[in-house]
């Protein structure tokens, strides 16, 4: 599978549409499930706010039973000019970068979204599919971590 998500990488890392931008033009994000059942299914976000959590109601339904089912949400801030994500009062926290989420957080490209035990990973850029976006961040993650010194015999 890793071969065949490496060969569509080539040709597929292409963005569809390029980045975000700020100003009249539509906003141009992914947020992709990064484990789980659900794991590299895509979301395009743009201005609107996207509602996360396990409820049928929710723009992002997340099938993770620590997920409350209105979880998060996440919106455009149009006077940040970003996505920023918020918990909207979940039983168990919504983390962002493996750190609790208190109030707003302005989004980032390539942070992780933790929901229960679901993560999600936000891009600012659209990709043909989630499993091509999946192998960019593990890409990326694997290329920012540190280099571990020898260990003593």
């Amino acid at each position: 599978m890793r071969k065949d998500l490496e060969r569509r990488s080539d040709a597929a890392l292409r963005r569809l549409d390029g980045t975000a931008t700020h100003g009249r033009e539509a906003i141009r994000a992914s947020l992709v499930v990064a484990d789980g059942d659900a794991a590299g299914e895509c979301f395009h976000i743009g201005r609107r706010t996207f509602v996360v959590g396990r409820g049928e109601c929710c723009t992002v339904q997340v099938l993770d039973r620590r997920a409350s089912r209105k979880h998060c949400r996440i919106r455009w801030d149009e006077h940040a000019s970003r996505h920023v994500v918020a918990d909207v009062g979940s039983l168990n926290g919504t983390k962002l970068n493996d750190e609790q989420a208190a109030g707003e957080r302005t989004l980032r490209d390539g942070d992780v979204i933790t929901v229960g035990r679901t993560r999600l990973v936000y891009f600012e850029e659209r990709f043909l599919d989630g499993a091509v976006a999946l192998l960019r961040w593990r890409q990326v993650g694997e290329r920012a971590l540190p280099t571990l010194p020898p260990t003593a015999a």
